[in-house]
């Protein structure tokens, strides 16, 4: 853990915001893990598993965890690893590096990251807007899957939340006296 002369910057709780690059899971010294934040001015520790900061900040900004990720999977047919619109309205996308039930997988912010590269023992460094490299326990080619996966996913969020999409709606007249016919399923001949 980073110290800063014999201290560590901790917090009991977090929610993910427009500025959290990334959650890496650490282990304590008594092997409890806990959450490395790297934000693009600042990192610390949060006393809580990644997945749960991740299932956390979806229910801070309105929905489940469990919601957004059928919300992918119904956007994007993705299961396996999917991507999390933590807040599509604030353009808050996160990425696992690996399956959500590990407790190795770190979460990387789709917005702050500027660049890759393969590092050594088929590991990725990931490196941050910011310039901050960091290294994760995830393949080249899978660190690149993750990201066009979230693209693609980004990219349907913004086109539905484009109110110039809004698809115009085609409304059928039907007369007053005959709505009761209609709403049974009879047929109504038009005159």
């Amino acid at each position: 853990m980073d110290h800063v002369k014999g201290k560590v910057k901790v917090l009991t709780e977090y929610e993910i915001n427009k500025s959290t690059m990334a959650i890496i899971p650490e282990y304590t010294v008594d092997l409890a893990v806990v959450s490395k934040i790297y934000e693009t001015d600042d990192n610390f520790y949060v006393l809580m598993k990644p997945i749960e900061i991740i299932e956390r900040s979806c229910a801070y900004f309105g929905s489940s965890y469990k919601g957004r990720r059928e919300g992918t999977k119904q956007m994007i047919s993705i299961t396996h690893k999917p991507p999390i619109a933590i807040s599509a309205m604030n353009q808050i996308f996160f990425f696992p590096t690996s399956s959500s039930l590990k407790i190795e997988c770190s979460w990387i912010s789709y917005n702050h990251v500027s660049n890759f590269k393969g590092g050594k023992y088929n590991r990725s460094i990931v490196q941050f807007f910011n310039g901050v490299e960091i290294p994760l326990e995830i393949s080249r080619g899978s660190f690149e899957n993750q990201l066009y996966r979230t693209a693609h996913l980004r990219a349907i969020y913004e086109d539905r939340l484009n109110p110039e999409n809004i698809q115009q709606k085609t409304y059928k007249l039907i007369p007053d006296k005959e709505i009761t016919s209609y709403l049974k399923g009879e047929m109504i001949h038009e005159k």
